[in-house]
């Protein structure tokens, strides 16, 4: 147990703090991470968006790897076919988000292994085809906004616990 607790503190310790006041989140995040930002246009919402790509090496014993992080903010601007046909937004947003990552999903070979949803939160849990990779991410709905939150490491490597830190070091703000 000290040692899974010193190894999440190291962990954590490797991590540097980074806010984003446009969409109002702040997260602890590997040195060296990289933005884009960018938007597309669909039906029924123009969707502005952030991606913040990390990584930091992991190492069990002589076994090393990248656990490669990933936040994507979405925000989405409403367009007057919602309003004109009395469409639920947030309804929208929710099957929109779903749809675009069972996509991805297909078009990037995982599989998901689980899938919980609760309140406005969906969490998945993939493996690609060659069961190599495990990737756990979390989607966070927040009025006209959607937090996808990921890491990704082989299998091997891969602990909860780094995934939950990362996760509970998103906060948004209200």
């Amino acid at each position: 147990m000290k040692i899974i607790f010193l190894s999440i503190l190291f962990f954590l310790s490797n991590l540097v703090d980074y806010k984003n006041k446009d969409y109002s989140f702040e997260i602890k995040l590997p040195e060296g991470y990289e933005i884009k930002n960018s938007n597309r246009e669909e039906k029924f919402a123009t969707v502005e968006y952030i991606t913040i790509n990390g990584k930091q090496e992991i190492t069990n014993g002589s076994v090393k790897t990248n656990a490669i992080y990933k936040l994507i903010c979405e925000r989405f601007t409403r367009k007057p076919v919602v309003t004109i046909n009395k469409l639920n937004f947030h309804d929208l947003i929710v099957t929109y988000t779903k749809n675009i990552n069972a996509a991805s999903f297909t078009a990037n070979h995982y599989t998901i292994l689980s899938q919980t949803e609760a309140g406005d939160t969906i969490n998945y849990v993939l493996q690609n085809d060659s069961a190599r990779l495990l990737e756990h991410r979390k989607i966070i709905f927040h009025d006209t906004l959607a937090y996808s939150i990921s890491i990704l490491t082989r299998k091997e490597l891969f602990k909860q616990e780094y995934a939950n830190e990362f996760f509970n070091s998103l906060i948004i703000k209200k």
